[in-house]
């Protein structure tokens, strides 16, 4: 199965977000959702800033979900559906969320095993881990994809939570030592003046602020590297 954090709510929420089905997803608790669901256009992206490294193209493109698809098809694997999930800005929410996204994993999907991914920043983290456990916990093994945001790209760093049930961990960084050199440009296309005067400034870019590089829904070719 697929388990998928589809926001971030320490970023908070606008009203009139169409997150999930035209809902903000605030207060949302766990959705199973058929994996066509994903692709047909049932979630989109937030309007906020912390979305970075996810693009509602790779719900609608989804690789992990095309993958289980493909494996499904072959016979190599038996994909039996897809969880909705947010990670929350309230402890008590975290850990209802993570134990019933664990319990329809487990008896209302039959899954042996998940694939876990995260929505952008470090709380997100606590969420897909706590979500992890409680599914090992119940004997269904787990793949958690996460994103290293180590400024100083020491392994050390880079480790947020470290737990000897929740062992298959796929890490593709955000390439936070990675620099984009930008020319001088004439003209600016921005939403606003001070987004304009931002932009205008700007000699360098890294991988997460440009769509599909740094990507928590599986499409990055990023991959950490320790030496």
């Amino acid at each position: 199965a697929y388990i998928g954090q589809i926001h971030g709510h320490q970023h908070g929420t606008a009203s009139d977000e169409h997150i999930l089905y035209g809902a903000n997803t605030r207060g949302m608790m766990p959705t199973p959702l058929h994996p066509n669901e994903w692709m047909d256009g049932a979630v989109v992206i937030s309007y906020s800033w912390g979305a970075r490294g996810l693009e509602t193209y790779y719900y609608q493109n989804h690789p992990i979900i095309g993958e289980l698809y493909r494996l499904h098809q072959s016979g190599q694997a038996n994909f039996v559906g897809a969880i909705a999930t947010i990670s929350s800005d309230q402890e008590s929410e975290m850990k209802r969320n993570s134990m019933m996204s664990a319990q329809i994993a487990k008896w209302n999907l039959g899954a042996d095993g998940v694939v876990l991914t995260k929505y952008a920043g470090g709380a997100p983290h606590t969420d897909m881990f706590e979500t992890a456990l409680q599914c090992e916990a119940l004997g269904v093994k787990t793949v958690a994809l996460t994103s290293d945001t180590a400024s100083d790209s020491r392994a050390e760093s880079a480790l947020l939570i470290n737990t000897k049930e929740v062992n298959a961990i796929v890490s593709h960084s955000e390439g936070s030592d990675v620099r984009f050199q930008l020319p001088t440009v004439e003209r600016i296309i921005a939403g606003n003046s001070e987004v304009a005067d931002i932009l205008s400034g700007l000699s360098e870019l890294t991988p997460a602020a440009l769509c599909g590089i740094a990507n928590n829904q599986g499409a990055s070719r990023l991959q950490p590297i320790i030496y």
